[in-house]
């Protein structure tokens, strides 16, 4: 069985394309649902911590707020330090 790819949402698509570049070397690709956009990381071979790095750069590059990750079914909210 595949494993269900990790997902981080956002809130517009500027910052969906900014995470999408930044996980890019992992395969993304971008989906609208409602007046949210999904992420979905399509290689599991991508490491938390790389992860992490990545959102950080985008939360603090570009000034956006709030992504959560859906990892395994399971959400977690990552927020940009003050």
């Amino acid at each position: 069985m595949r494993p269900l790819p990790l997902i981080v949402h956002v809130q517009s698509e500027q910052d969906a394309a900014c995470i999408a570049d930044g996980l890019a070397d992992w395969g993304t690709s971008v989906q609208q649902r409602g007046s949210e956009w999904d992420i979905l990381v399509e290689s599991r071979s991508l490491a938390i911590g790389e992860l992490i790095t990545a959102l950080h750069k985008c939360l603090a590059e570009n000034d956006i707020s709030l992504v959560s990750v859906t990892i395994d079914g399971r959400t977690y909210m990552n927020v940009r330090p003050a």
